[in-house]
C-alpha cells in the first residue's frame, strides 16, 4: 500500500512536464506616446498615486520627460499596471519655464482615441498586437500662441 501511494505521488512529477494542450502564444502590447506638434519644447510631468515601491508604501511617484518640437516620445501608459493610478499631467515650456497646462488622468484618456493596431509575429508562432496611442500636443491643446 505504501509503495502505491508513493508512486501516485511521482505520477504528477512526471506528468508535469508533459503538454496535453496547445499554448496561445498571441500577446497585446499597448502603448501611448505625446507628439509634439506645437511651437514650444515642453517638459511633461505625469504623476501616479499609491504606486508600490519597497522601500515606502503608497508613495507618490513622479515621472518627467522633455519632448522637444516636433518630435516624439513615450507617454503615459495607455493601458497597464498604472492605468488606474495616473492622477494628473503637467506640460512645461522648457525655454521659459513657464508652466503651460495641467490635466486630469480622464482629459489624457478621453482625448487619445483610436490606437494605430500593428501585428508581428513572434518567435514562438503566435502573434504580437501592438496597440499604439497618441497624444498630440499642439499649441492650441496649450492655449498659447
Amino acid at each position: 500500500m505504501k509503495n502505491i501511494i508513493l508512486y501516485s505521488a511521482f505520477l504528477p512529477v512526471f506528468l508535469g512536464s508533459c503538454v496535453f494542450f496547445h499554448i496561445n502564444n498571441d500577446f497585446d502590447v499597448t502603448n501611448g506616446y505625446y507628439n509634439n506638434n506645437s511651437t514650444h519644447n515642453i517638459y511633461i510631468q505625469e504623476y501616479y498615486l499609491k504606486v508600490y515601491n519597497y522601500s515606502k508604501n503608497n508613495i507618490f511617484s513622479e515621472n518627467g520627460k522633455i519632448i522637444e518640437k516636433e518630435s516624439a516620445a513615450a507617454g503615459a501608459p495607455a493601458a497597464d499596471f498604472y492605468f488606474n493610478n495616473l492622477d494628473k499631467i503637467i506640460f512645461i515650456d522648457t525655454d521659459t519655464r513657464k508652466f503651460l497646462k495641467k490635466i486630469s488622468a480622464a482629459e489624457y484618456f478621453k482625448i487619445l482615441g483610436q490606437p494605430e493596431i500593428t501585428v508581428k509575429k513572434n518567435e514562438d508562432g503566435g502573434n504580437i498586437t501592438y496597440y499604439n496611442y497618441y497624444f498630440i500636443i499642439t499649441d492650441d491643446f496649450l492655449n498659447v500662441k
